[in-house]
């Protein structure tokens, strides 16, 4: 369920419980008062967690130790883009001496714009945050990057199976498995206020071996031993 279909839902009605899955921060959205503590007829799962949009660049840096420049690529649409991607991927790029900037994309057509830029001055990395667009997008992004030489890391394994060099963050599949498992409680008399809201517990590191030789990249032993999944 995206989140306007959510926003919908709740402004629909205060009774009739409501799972929802996966809206990036329910606390920002005023979904639920605490993620503990949902205090309301709406709970679910979400696809976020702390310590991964800084994680994501610790990856990158290991792989690749001459890093120098990292951009991001986030819709301000989805909130939690902008008051937690943003600033934990620039800390964690701060931490580690590479030069960061971070580029709004909320259109297909920005995207190409971003890119461009991106391009022109010189980044090397890209990470591209979550979002509906770039989930859509996400073909043509990697062959836009592959054409560039440009290393492309996404939120999650699909954007890799896409052609993403890499990927990192919650494995989708608990996920949406732990979706039945909610409403069923709630269908044995369990109210929504009574289960906590449930963050993932799985991550994944995938990394595209093809796209790696495809942009003449070297990815090191240490890399692939770290990685969940690797596509040859």
């Amino acid at each position: 369920m995206a989140t306007p279909s959510i926003l919908a839902a709740q402004k629909a009605t205060t009774t009739i419980p409501i799972v929802f899955l996966p809206p990036l921060d329910p606390i920002r959205l005023k979904l639920v008062k605490s993620l503990a503590h949902p205090e309301g007829n709406l709970t679910g799962l979400v696809t976020i967690a702390e310590g991964v949009p800084g994680k994501r660049v610790q990856l990158l840096k290991s792989t690749f130790p001459n890093l120098s420049s990292l951009a991001l690529m986030f819709d301000p649409v989805v909130a939690y883009n902008v008051v937690s991607e943003v600033s934990e991927t620039r800390q964690a790029a701060d931490k580690l001496s590479i030069s960061f900037d971070a580029f709004e994309t909320k259109q297909p057509e920005e995207i190409d714009h971003a890119f461009s830029t991106i391009v022109q001055r010189r980044f090397r990395a890209v990470i591209v945050a979550q979002g509906p667009t770039f989930f859509i997008q996400r073909q043509r992004m990697a062959k836009f990057a592959q054409e560039n030489k440009l290393i492309l890391m996404g939120a999650s394994v699909v954007f890799a199976d896409s052609g993403y060099l890499m990927s990192y963050g919650p494995s989708w599949p608990p996920i949406f498995r732990n979706v039945a498992t909610c409403v069923d409680k709630i269908l044995k008399g369990a109210k929504p206020s009574d289960l906590p809201v449930q963050q993932p517990t799985i991550f994944e590191f995938t990394i595209n071996m093809q796209t790696a030789k495809s942009i003449g990249l070297d990815i090191p032993a240490s890399a692939l031993q770290l990685a969940d999944k690797v596509i040859e």
